[in-house]
């Protein structure tokens, strides 16, 4: 298992659990070898979007381009680490 974590801030908390509602939808769900995804909020301000990935996997996200493309732009990635599970 590849565990995936993407740290990030939004500008517009409202606008992005929107987004991240449709990200799940068109996005995660069709992505080949997604387990899981979650994402979560510190009080701080800063999130974080945690992917179980499948060993074989890819671990890209795939499906609808223009809610990538949305997403994308609607956080600014902090940090991107990667972890492989015991």
């Amino acid at each position: 298992m590849i565990i995936e974590v993407v740290e990030f801030t939004v500008s517009d908390e409202g606008a992005f659990r929107t987004l991240n509602d449709r990200f799940q939808e068109d996005v995660a769900y069709q992505s080949a070898g997604l387990m899981r995804r979650t994402v979560a909020r510190s009080d701080d301000g800063t999130w974080v979007d945690i992917r179980l990935w499948s060993d074989d996997s890819p671990a890209q996200m795939s499906g609808d381009a223009s809610v990538r493309a949305a997403y994308g732009a609607a956080v600014s990635v902090l940090a991107v680490r990667s972890y492989r599970g015991l």
